[in-house]
């Protein structure tokens, strides 16, 4: 673990950062002590619904509880995470009821999110961090509470866990990949200068594409839908335990093997069903392994797509049917396989529009 430096302010402070994520959430924190070296301590799916208009996303519909706005239900996870390391302090450190006393009421805050996301949600998470208690909607709270891209969380975990520790030399180029539940996050920057750290973002925008891991679950479970929903377990309990099962047994232990079928339960021991759309023995559901396979692909290409994006250092610009130049290299379109978004690759944008005719000058 590198290093850190004393912390350099005049007021003891306690920092608290948050990750909603879409399948698991995490909390940790640190006591800012002056001239003393922080240490941090660790206390061990509806948010998509918060993503920018432009992210598209083949999921189902997400239901929130009746009465409850999206933000208000985010403010309800945020306060669950805030007691978490509220009860953390007061179990793990001596006098840390006392503690937490002298420094909630000034704690700062650290949310993290999507490499997509802009001020629109960083807007309503704040507002999110208001609805559940953890600040007062006043200037002074709002300004306590500060986010980070989940692309540099990671790389700053990456270094503080010295996974990165052998690629931080000056000129190298990162690449950091978050596979996360709901998002893809890609983010590449150059290390300017490895002692003290200093790093430079790359010309490339971060990705951040809606192809996590939920995404393979709710492919598989849209498939299989269609195909068993003129049998008996086409109906919505069958396929909540189809589901649960997928993700949390086929979908982990997935190799490239020889097996041709699969099996998942979809029943229980009393469930036998044959026709030519299924067949189930004793609540097990037979699969094909291409099925299988089908709902990891988009997720797979995308991620390749993304990442190949910084490794080669390209950036692509989204087509504009209007612009001449776009039209002249309409051979070369790509498709992205989820967002559905049509770009022109290699970085082809042009900064002086090409002036036709004679000059004026």
């Amino acid at each position: 673990m590198p290093s850190r430096p004393n912390y350099s302010g005049s007021e003891a402070k306690l920092v608290i950062a948050i990750d909603i994520g879409t399948t698991y959430s995490g909390a940790s924190y640190t006591f800012l002590k002056p001239g003393s070296v922080p240490h941090i301590f660790d206390v061990k799916g509806f948010k998509l619904a918060m993503r920018p208009a432009s992210m598209r996303i083949d999921t189902p519909p997400i239901t929130l509880p009746p009465g409850r706005t999206l933000v208000e239900v985010f403010g309800d996870f945020l306060r669950y995470m805030y007691d978490c390391v509220h009860a953390d302090i007061v179990k793990s450190h001596a006098g840390g009821e006392q503690i937490w006393v002298s420094l909630h009421d000034s704690a700062h805050f650290i949310l993290s999110h999507p490499n997509g996301w802009g001020s629109l949600q960083q807007s309503r998470m704040r507002q999110a961090a208001i609805e559940g208690g953890l600040i007062p909607n006043t200037s002074e709270g709002k300004e306590r509470v500060e986010f980070v891209s989940e692309g540099e969380a990671s790389f700053h975990w990456c270094v503080e866990e010295t996974v990165a520790e052998k690629a931080l030399k000056a000129g190298t180029k990162i690449v950091v990949a978050d596979l996360g539940g709901g998002t893809i996050d890609v983010s590449s920057f150059r290390v300017v200068d490895p002692k003290p750290l200093r790093l430079q973002e790359t010309p490339l925008l971060p990705d951040c594409v809606v192809a996590g891991s939920i995404t393979v679950t709710d492919r598989f479970v849209k498939a299989i839908r269609a195909r068993l929903q003129e049998t008996p377990y086409g109906d919505q309990d069958s396929m909540e335990t189809l589901r649960e099962e997928f993700d949390s047994e086929t979908k982990c232990l997935f190799r490239d093997e020889a097996d041709k079928s699969l099996y998942i339960r979809i029943g229980g021991r009393r469930d036998h069903h044959e026709d030519s759309l299924c067949k189930i023995e004793y609540g097990i559901l037979e699969v094909q392994r291409n099925e299988v396979e089908r709902a990891f692909e988009p997720s797979i290409e995308a991620t390749v797509q993304a990442i190949k994006k910084h490794v080669e250092g390209q950036q692509n610009v989204p087509y504009d049917p209007s612009d001449p130049e776009h039209k002249k290299r309409a051979h070369k379109l790509q498709t992205d396989p989820t967002s559905g978004e049509v770009s022109v690759p290699g970085g082809f944008h042009p900064l002086v529009q090409k002036v036709c005719g004679p000059s004026r000058l």
